[in-house]
């Protein structure tokens, strides 16, 4: 008999899922920021050059989780998905495929387009795709403890915390992206918009997080 992938429990998964994926949306702005600005010295483009790094590897973790790892995951400790959640999950697989493949290269020299089209996937596919799973995962959770008679009682309070610290975190880089935006002038606006889209999601995020404690208060 194989070994179980997982011994966690439904909201464990929920939890690591929702902890990957939350930060895409910021992720991808700030990746892009770094690329459309000139860098003023050679020690901020290796900076800069770092950030994304680590921006395009945690984007490339959170796709490959939600697309092979998490499905198997939660079947295994939830049994099964709702309709709700097979459909935002195909949702947010269909907003992220070949996203990191197209972020741009390299920094300061990239066409206004290519920013324009991807900040409107990020605004109008990636931050809608991945509230909408986030919201039908934990109501998935939420129906599965529901249902075997084992509501949680006690919050996962380190992981509420968490999240909350991701949205202020995302709150801060709107700020910044909309100082960055004011900075470079008219080049900017694309992503003063984008950076309010994005403390928007913020907002949304910390309410999403005052839903989970009332619900399982």
């Amino acid at each position: 008999m194989s070994e179980p992938r997982t011994k966690d429990s439904p909201r464990d998964v929920a939890n690591k899922a929702e902890s990957m994926v939350v930060s895409l949306p910021q992720r991808a702005i700030s990746f892009m920021l770094c690329s459309s600005l000139e860098c003023l010295s050679d020690a901020e483009c290796a900076e800069r050059a770092k950030a994304q790094a680590q921006d395009l590897r945690a984007m490339k973790d959170a796709v490959r989780y939600v697309g092979k790892e998490f499905p198997l995951d939660f079947k295994e400790v939830a049994g099964a998905f709702s309709g709700e959640l097979e459909a935002a999950m195909a949702a947010l697989d269909e907003a992220l495929s070949g996203l990191c493949d197209r972020l741009p290269q390299g920094q300061g020299d990239v066409a206004p387009e290519l920013l324009f089209e991807l900040k409107t996937d990020v605004e109008t596919k990636v931050a809608p795709a991945v509230s909408a799973f986030l919201s039908a995962l934990f109501d998935s959770v939420v129906a599965s403890e529901k249902s075997s008679s084992k509501l949680a009682k006690d919050v996962d309070s380190s992981a509420l915390m968490e999240i909350d610290a991701i949205s202020r975190k995302i709150n801060f880089i709107a700020v910044n992206a909309s100082v960055e935006a004011a900075r470079v002038g008219d080049a900017g606006k694309g992503f003063a918009v984008i950076a309010a889209e994005i403390k928007d999601l913020s907002q949304q995020s910390r309410v999403a997080v005052e839903r989970m404690r009332t619900t399982t208060g």
